[in-house]
């Protein structure tokens, strides 16, 4: 194969309007001037905001698919002196030397990495617990940066370097950290604020806030707090505001004193007080599974003394159509006065931005401000034939989502947590669609007469993870559960059989699962499968299988039929090939150029004769979006650097009705629209 030609220019990358969707960890707004605003989210990266579009933009896109863990942002910080600065800690992987600190001074335009010898987890528990790297006030030069396991470090010198501070503990059982870094800034010592606060949010004995009182040389810890500190705040005459798992407590003088609001003593989170140090707003969160949805926000205009709650009596504005009524305040990360007005409030939380413009208001207005902010973690994209529907989605956390448009947001959303949908080929306004709960613990699968808005249950008990459907018979359908058989039903899902001859053990994770079914979309009843390398092929409607082939002696991947070329069946095993079959399964050829196959996936050819394949990988030394006409000789690569935006790219869904049409579906970034524009 000849190395890619690229063509990126003529192909256009923006994201699919979904409105939200992800959990926004963290969030900052510059104290000198509010239009600055950032936030932080555990696998979407992070975003500024674009005041008079009223949308968020990201900015870490650069991130590219080897440095996906980067989108797991784990802590976000401004210089209180130099409006243009940002601070990010970005990494996922685990290990020390896995993560780095990013800074921009151009208020994310760009970034200089900074690696550094210590652990960030952007996506792991405590992740909403506050942020752990801070700016001194005094000293723009000072920048504090709390780890997972390394302690609490600081740079003297702009985030050019770090050195480890003692006092500090490190290495604890739990992977919670320094999660909460505060600075007073009242008094200074050598050049920089004398007074510092760090908090560890876990469960030992040594967790807890801990206090410096000399320019961080040394730290006691403050006795008084109960266990699991969640966030800190600070009112401009020192007083240091605490929420925790057992209520909000403030620390003044020396003692510590239980102020939470009177009207439910429980598990708090987000706080956060005015510039004039009077008003404080705090907000409950989780205390067990399950118990995370519509959360209470209570405000306070006498420094904790009395409270009122201000998500009783209260109106939603959202421009959205899919956000069910309890995603409202969920497992809330973050409350934030606007430092130019405190009776504007913004709020973060499992699925997005909330701010209301007058918290003191007799009924308070909450306005979701998520455009921009597409953060979804997809798991399925269809795009059919025919039909009034352009594309149905699904996604784990929101549910499936369909639309008549793809220029405009979801026309609604038709499930909970969803894994895959097939559309039958002769019959395509019937799809089947699984679902799973609790990570895929608990399984439906539904089925659908009107191209995939509505569905109604099927008998099917059990994990659900991959979908097919017959071409001919919309009756006769495939799963494939977690550690199990695949079963198959001929009668819609009345009754369920267990196929015969298949591997019991295919998908065995509900994260990233392989895809590895699916039916032929020329026979009827022939489906194939794909486990640890090898193929297998059922002609009795998934009743049967038999191996046909192994393709390598290990791997998972994606197998999948061409639905404009009989006997086409191509299959993706990542580092281990990809191949093709000219003759329905029974036999497969190498491409030989491919260094890594993750999806594939077809549409019509530009002329009508024909059609197009798309790859997702890396082919020669060229990553990212391929295409191929009626074949895998010659490819053209469809994204350069500017235009990548795929850095969290899982798989894609060619558009069976637009020549150059790709949907890219992510895990944590949405759903990329790449469309040919020339």
């Amino acid at each position: 194969m000849k190395t890619p030609i690229c063509v990126a220019e003529r192909f256009k990358y923006e994201n699919l309007h979904i409105g939200g969707g992800g959990y926004v960890t963290g969030m900052v707004i510059h104290p000198k001037n509010s239009d600055i605003m950032y936030i932080r989210t555990d696998v979407g990266g992070a975003y500024k905001w674009i005041a008079d579009k009223k949308e968020w933009h990201p900015i870490t896109e650069f991130f590219s698919w080897k440095e996906r863990l980067k989108y797991n942002i784990d802590g976000i910080a401004l210089d209180p002196n130099d409006e243009n600065i940002l601070y990010l800690c970005c990494g996922d992987g685990g290990e020390k030397g896995t993560s780095s600190v990013y800074k921009s001074c151009d208020r994310g335009e760009s970034f200089i990495e900074k690696k550094v010898d210590a652990t960030f987890l952007g996506n792991a528990n405590y992740r909403q617990d506050g942020e752990p790297i801070m700016v001194d006030p005094n000293n723009s030069n000072v920048v504090y940066c709390g780890t997972r396991r390394e302690g609490l470090m600081v740079s003297l010198d702009g985030a050019e370097s770090f050195s480890f501070v003692e006092g500090i503990p490190s290495k604890t059982e739990s992977v919670a950290g320094v999660r909460g870094v505060i600075i007073d800034p009242r008094e200074t010592v050598d050049g920089r604020s004398k007074r510092i606060y760090v908090s560890l949010p876990g469960d030992n004995e040594e967790h807890g806030i801990y206090i410096s009182d000399d320019g961080a040389k040394t730290f006691k810890k403050i006795e008084g707090f109960p266990p699991r500190i969640r966030r800190m705040a600070l009112s401009p005459d020192g007083v240091l505001f605490v929420t925790t798992l057992d209520g909000v407590y403030k620390y003044e003088n020396g003692k510590v004193t239980d102020i939470s609001p009177k009207v439910e003593k429980r598990s708090y989170r987000a706080v956060s007080v005015s510039p004039d140090g009077e008003k404080v707003i705090v907000g409950h969160t989780n205390t067990g599974p399950g118990d995370c949805m519509n959360m209470k926000i209570f405000y306070s205009s006498d420094k904790g003394k009395t409270w009122i709650e201000r998500t009783e009596n209260k109106i939603k504005e959202n421009k959205t159509n899919w956000w069910p009524e309890y995603f409202f305040s969920s497992a809330t990360a973050t409350l934030t006065f606007n430092p130019d007005n405190d009776k504007e409030v913004w709020f973060t939380d499992w699925y997005g931005v909330w701010m209301t413009k007058d918290i003191t208001a007799e009924t308070v207005v909450w306005r979701l401000e998520d455009a921009g902010h597409e953060e979804a973690v997809v798991t399925d994209i269809m795009s059919n034939k025919e039909g009034k529907l352009e594309l149905v989605t699904a996604m784990v956390d929101n549910g499936g989502m369909y639309y008549s448009d793809v220029s405009l947001f979801p026309d609604g959303r038709h499930s909970d947590n969803a894994t895959s949908l097939d559309f039958c080929e002769t019959a395509p306004d019937h799809v089947v669609i699984s679902e799973n709960n609790n990570a895929g613990t608990i399984g439906k699968v539904k089925v659908s007469e009107d191209y995939g808005k509505s569905y109604k249950k099927t008998a099917y008990e059990g994990t659900a993870i991959r979908v097919a459907i017959n071409p001919e018979d919309y009756n006769n359908f495939m799963v494939v559960p977690i550690n199990d058989t695949p079963r198959y039903t001929f009668d819609g899902g009345e009754t369920w059989h267990s196929s015969v001859g298949a591997p019991a053990d295919i998908i065995r994770t509900f994260w990233g699962a392989p895809r590895p079914v699916c039916s032929d979309r020329f026979k009827a009843g022939v489906f194939y499968l794909l486990s640890r390398g090898a193929v297998y092929k059922s002609t009795d409607g998934g009743k049967n299988f038999r191996k046909t082939t192994d393709l390598s002696e290990s791997g998972e991947g994606t197998i999948k039929a061409n639905p404009y070329k009989k006997g086409e069946i191509y299959v993706c095993l990542g580092k281990n090939g990809f191949f093709v079959s000219k003759d329905f399964g029974e036999t497969f050829s190498k491409t030989e150029g491919v260094v890594d196959a993750m999806s594939v996936s077809f549409g019509p050819a530009k002329n009508g004769d024909g059609f197009m394949l798309y790859l997702l990988g890396e082919v020669s030394d060229k990553i990212g979006l391929f295409m191929s006409e009626n074949g895998t000789e010659d490819m053209l690569q469809l994204n350069d650097e500017k235009t990548n935006k795929l850095g969290k790219a899982e798989f894609i869904t060619a558009d069976r009705r637009v020549f150059g049409r790709v949907f890219i579906g992510t895990d944590g970034r949405g759903i990329i629209k790449s469309t040919y524009i020339i």
